[in-house]
């Protein structure tokens, strides 16, 4: 629930804090106006990027900081549902860029969980494990294909400014990955 992710950042007493699949959803959950209340009460500065807005909701990036945000860019890279921003933030007299990243998934589906299923809960021929594979290896090359382009105009913002980095974010891959 909202109030347990609040209380846990209450609890952290973090000085900037980014969130990946930042929202709210009409139906359930705390609104917008509560969500957006309490970080103000602990953090004067943000930067919010909803990429997904609907009749349901909104889902993004944000990043809160105690410490002022002076400029705020969104990274371009094509993508429906992911997105990558940065947020410069002066820190004692220093500017350190902040970016936030949630990249493209595999986006297994239920059907693909329930492929997983049967090839560990059955005895399966060669050719049933073998179509398995491509179907799950498809979902993996496509997705890697897609973090490969958008860890790239990352890697460029990276490239192309003075300031000091880091790097967060949700990379929907593996720690020896390229995207890593």
């Amino acid at each position: 629930s909202f109030e347990k992710v609040a209380e846990f950042i209450k609890e952290c007493n973090a000085d900037i804090v980014c969130l990946q699949e930042f929202g709210h959803y009409h139906r359930y959950g705390a609104s917008k106006q509560e969500i957006l209340k309490f970080f103000d009460s602990i953090y004067p500065y943000r930067h919010i990027w909803f990429k997904n807005q609907n009749k349901w909701g909104e889902n993004g990036l944000a990043t809160f900081s105690r410490y002022p945000i002076i400029n705020k860019k969104k990274i371009e890279y094509k993508s429906n549902f992911n997105i990558s921003i940065y947020s410069d933030i002066v820190i004692n007299n220093d500017t350190i860029r902040i970016i936030n990243n949630h990249l493209e998934s595999n986006k297994f589906n239920q059907a693909d969980h329930k492929i997983v299923e049967q090839l560990m809960d059955h005895d399966n021929s060669s050719q049933e494990i073998i179509n398995a594979g491509k179907k799950l290896s498809d979902r993996l090359v496509t997705g890697a294909k897609y973090r490969t382009q958008q860890i790239g105009a990352v890697k460029s913002t990276i490239d192309n400014t003075k300031h000091k980095i880091i790097v967060v974010g949700d990379f929907n891959d593996v720690p020896l990955s390229y995207t890593y």
